[in-house]
């Protein structure tokens, strides 16, 4: 996947910005509070709808203005595509190839993207909820089949866990629809589960090799799959979740919660045996983000038959020169990549990319004396 050009209107501190784009390595240079971020989060919005940083829509839109506006062209499936959207403190419109889109989830299907930014280090540190939202990004990029039983999986999950919830509380007397919504619940989670189950290993394997060529390291790491119960053969998931959950049924009532599914699952890495939540340098989790990050995207590239658009913001700024020179080789080799850097001698070779300068929100290919 190629974007070519770039039409951004009152996006955030960038008032009008019209750029066309290297095929391979595109390079954002600008002091902090520039905009260089601000111009990959445009490419986020412009291709997924949605915010690079999780901020609301209308916190886009440059202060004083009412509204954005976002054109892009660029190439998907050896296809040329135009994409435009529209955004106003009522409403959102989004046109692919001149067809309003009444639902934005389509986009995440039609282009692979991948984003890295120091801030993904949470993945490794944080809850195992991000670790979760990692997995279920991966799956859903490539399949719309998962990204609509992860859907249809928090819907009976939500209701089953207000059902248990109200009966705790008192504010109904019976639970006669329990069996039906659990029922719902095994049925739509193991559809979930067989999915991770079988993208794991070409995690766990892309992932091992991509922390140790990037750390330069033959250190062993390990990602290890932590489902809320055990189960020995994928075909056995259905069955024996189905049993979990009955065993659980009762304290489920008691505590007013569903206590084990997809939802509470986690997945652990280790180096040299050591847990690298717990026990990893701020080094080595930065760089086993990175790894899960390049292996989605390698991921995305084998079972799409197209390579995604990569974003990296800040990357280099805490890499020694020879994990940066291992870390953009790696990333080069996949397909078109932004990124941004403050200053030029983060970035290990530039020869190949297309720099560009931000002051101010202002970009040009000349370094800018504003």
């Amino acid at each position: 996947m190629l974007l070519l050009s770039l039409l951004a209107s009152n996006f955030r501190n960038c008032e009008q910005v019209k750029i066309d784009f290297n095929r391979k390595a595109n390079l954002f240079f600008g002091e902090n509070g520039a905009g260089k971020t601000n111009l990959l989060e445009t490419i986020h919005y412009l291709l997924l709808a949605r915010p690079f940083r999780g901020s609301e829509d209308q916190e886009l839109i440059m202060f004083g203005r009412n509204h954005l506006f976002l054109r892009g062209v660029g190439e998907a499936n050896k296809q040329k595509f135009e994409i435009e959207v529209g955004l106003s403190f009522a409403e959102k419109q989004v046109k692919f190839n001149d067809k309003k889109l009444s639902r934005f989830s389509e986009l995440f299907h039609h282009f692979p993207l991948v984003s890295l930014a120091p801030q993904d280090t949470e993945i490794i540190q944080g809850a195992p909820l991000l670790r979760r939202r990692f997995l279920n990004t991966l799956l859903s990029q490539l399949s719309p089949l998962y990204f609509s039983e992860l859907l249809a999986y928090r819907k009976i999950l939500h209701h089953r866990n207000r059902l248990l919830s109200d009966f705790k509380d008192g504010k109904i007397s019976s639970m006669e629809s329990l069996p039906s919504w659990t029922e719902q619940l095994v049925s739509s989670g193991t559809n979930l589960l067989l999915e991770r189950t079988r993208i794991m290993p070409i995690l766990q394997k892309k992932v091992k090799t991509n922390f140790q060529e990037i750390f330069a390291t033959k250190g062993e790491f390990i990602l290890t799959y932590l489902p809320s119960f055990s189960f020995d053969y994928p075909e056995r998931i259905k069955e024996i979740f189905s049993q979990e959950i009955q065993k659980k049924q009762s304290l489920e009532i008691k505590r007013g919660l569903t206590l084990i599914g997809p939802h509470r699952d986690d997945f652990l890495l280790k180096l040299n045996n050591q847990n690298l939540q717990i026990y990893g340098s701020q080094g080595e989790q930065r760089i086993a983000a990175i790894a899960l990050k390049l292996a989605q995207a390698e991921i995305l590239g084998e079972k799409k038959g197209e390579a995604p658009l990569i974003l990296l913001d800040e990357v280099f700024a805490e890499l020694d020169k020879e994990k940066s020179r291992n870390l953009l080789k790696s990333f080069k080799s996949l397909g078109q990549i932004f990124l941004t850097a403050a200053k030029e001698e983060e970035i290990p070779e530039t020869k190949d990319f297309r720099i560009f300068y931000i002051k101010q929100g202002v970009v040009s290919e000349n370094f800018l004396k504003l």
